[in-house]
């Protein structure tokens, strides 16, 4: 005797009189089952009144009872058969007392009034069926009363058959739809997405009715059949446009007038000038970004694509990034460049997404032609290819080994490199290549930002770019991540933080992944020691990831201790800045 009703909005379960009004809970049961209503709008809604639905065709005049889908010859008399032939006679009997004419046979889509002396639109909530017009034309149609004060006039007027036992929110949000003055039909489309029979005391279907649905029928045209602006829509003609559409089935035409509808709701609230306001193309947003990440650093790496500017969003109020950009280029052919080659790249250790404002740049597919400026993933190595020129080197995952990281250390010793970032991920780098790096990188002036985030680095290797560091005053981003550096390397570039007067964040964290990682208590004593040192010769040093390095509780506390709070971050001692 329930059924629930999954709207847009909400659910709402209905308990149906099966008692006082059987005929006229047998057709809604029924519909239920067959999954008639799914997808049903509610096409009429009235504020402290009603809220009408059950049209299929979504017209308001469409719609039949269940007798009226039951096949010929299965035992009917007229339109209702044997149910519906006693529920017309009981009307007969009801129309009478009330002077309603109910000597008209019902149209074979409907079935006949049944009314209940007990069953009144008394409340919120009352659930009554909506006549075609005339008495006994009960289709499919019903409605929900939104008026919280009683509607005696309704009464023998239109049959009730039940009332929403849970749901009072949807209700009220449905009381509160904005609506077309001329139609009542909400501007935001309220539908109806499933229904579930929870409890019938019925047996089974009328006879002839046609079998439920393995499974309940998909939306018309799409999924998120709620979310648009449809007062003036002829929904059959968009149907057919976009079942007639070459290509795609209409897909984007559907696409393209959700867009316009959300547009035009900015619009009326204000928050754009026009709905016809497009964006600009040759602007790229950049997200994901490291909170050390600046603006003028942005800049840099995007102007190898053209000249560009580059703003990195602030809070208001402290300052902080939010870790977003915009990077505005001179000319579109730029932008589109730079989405292709820059949409997840690592800059500050942090793999950024970069698409564009406009919806053409962000459609273009990635060009397959990688220069050896901005080198793609997993492409085989070259080595003649580098050039000391180009600003930017991603070269993660591309098997370099000790080898290639030798002929990279070769570039940074190069009297013209011009590298600012450096990416060298998962390439196998050991002790040797690590050595042959911070040989470069000793005598390099250009060099900004280096990662080389699991490779096979241990203490040898470490301690090789840390004596780098002694000599290196430009380097500001180290991320060493997932290698396999122990204590004495731990140390050896704790001990490097105290005397680098350049070098501003550390990333250390995960060493415990490979055998022999992660510095423990020895390497965090010098961890702090060097952190000490550097706030007192005012170095710039201020952010360092020692997490997953196997330091116990007195480890972070020599950390703690060392650095100074609100200058120094040092995770996982302090939170994560964000």
């Amino acid at each position: 005797m329930s059924v629930l009703i999954e709207t847009s909005l909400g659910d709402l379960v209905i308990d149906v009189d099966t008692d006082r009004a059987p005929v006229t809970a047998a057709n809604f049961l029924a519909l239920c089952t067959l999954k008639y209503y799914n997808n049903c709008i509610f096409h009429r809604v009235e504020r402290d009144f009603i809220a009408q639905t059950g049209d299929p065709t979504r017209t308001g005049t469409g719609g039949s009872s269940v007798y009226g889908l039951c096949s010929p010859g299965a035992g009917a008399t007229g339109a209702a058969g044997a149910a519906g032939a006693a529920g017309a006679a009981g009307a007969v009997a009801s129309g009478a007392e009330s002077g309603r004419d109910s000597d008209v046979a019902p149209p074979p889509r409907f079935f006949a009034d049944e009314f209940h002396p007990a069953l009144t639109h008394d409340r919120r909530g009352v659930v009554a069926m909506a006549p075609a017009g005339g008495a006994h034309t009960n289709g499919s149609q019903f409605y929900i009363q939104l008026s919280a004060t009683p509607l005696p006039y309704l009464d023998g007027v239109n049959p009730v058959f039940g009332y929403v036992a849970e749901g009072a929110a949807v209700l009220a949000a449905l009381n509160d739809a904005v609506v077309d003055v001329a139609t009542g039909r909400p501007l935001r489309r309220v539908s109806i997405h499933h229904t579930i029979v929870l409890h019938s005391p019925l047996a089974g279907l009328p006879p002839g009715a046609p079998a439920p649905p393995s499974r309940s029928p998909s939306p018309p045209l799409r999924s998120d059949m709620d979310s648009d602006l449809d007062s003036e829509v002829d929904e059959a003609a968009l149907m057919a446009g976009a079942a007639g559409a070459a290509g795609d089935g209409g897909a984007a035409a559907a696409a393209a007038r959700e867009a316009h509808s959300r547009a035009v709701v900015l619009e009326l609230v204000g928050d754009v000038p026009s709905a016809e306001a497009a964006p600009p193309e040759d602007v790229l947003f950049v997200c994901k970004l490291n909170p050390v990440t600046r603006g003028e650093d942005l800049a840099l790496i995007f102007s190898r694509f053209g000249p560009c500017t580059a703003s990195v969003i602030r809070d208001a109020e402290t300052g902080a990034s939010l870790c977003y950009a915009f990077v505005e280029f001179e000319t579109v052919a730029a932008a589109e460049a730079a989405y292709r080659k820059m949409d997840g790249v690592l800059i500050d250790d942090r793999r950024v997404k970069a698409t564009a404002v406009a919806g053409a740049v962000a459609g273009a597919p990635r060009s397959g032609d990688l220069s050896a400026s901005c080198t793609g993933f997993d492409d085989p190595f070259d080595a003649s290819t580098l050039d000391p020129t180009v600003p930017i080197l991603y070269l993660a995952s591309r098997r370099l080994g000790d080898d290639g990281a030798a002929a990279v250390g070769a570039l940074l010793a190069h009297p013209a490199c011009a590298v600012t970032a450096l990416n060298l991920d998962s390439n196998g780098i050991g002790d040797a290549g690590a050595a042959a790096l911070a040989a470069g990188l000793a005598i390099n002036t250009s060099l900004v930002d280096l990662i080389a985030w699991d490779n096979a680095i241990s203490d040898a290797g470490a301690a090789a770019l840390a004596g780098a560091l002694v000599t290196n005053k430009t380097l500001r981003v180290l991320s060493l991540a997932r290698n396999a550096i122990g204590p004495a390397g731990g140390a050896a570039l704790g001990n490097a933080v105290g005397t680098n007067s350049g070098l501003r964040a550390v990333y250390l964290m995960g060493m415990t992944r490979k055998p022999g990682g992660g510095m423990t208590d020895t390497g965090a004593t010098a961890w702090a020691a060097g952190i000490a040192a550097n706030a007192a010769a005012g170095g710039p040093f201020w952010f360092a990831n020692l997490d997953g390095n196997g330091i116990t509780e007195s480890g972070f506390e020599a950390i703690r201790a060392a650095r100074t709070p609100g200058v120094h971050h040092i995770y996982p001692v302090d939170p994560y800045p964000r």
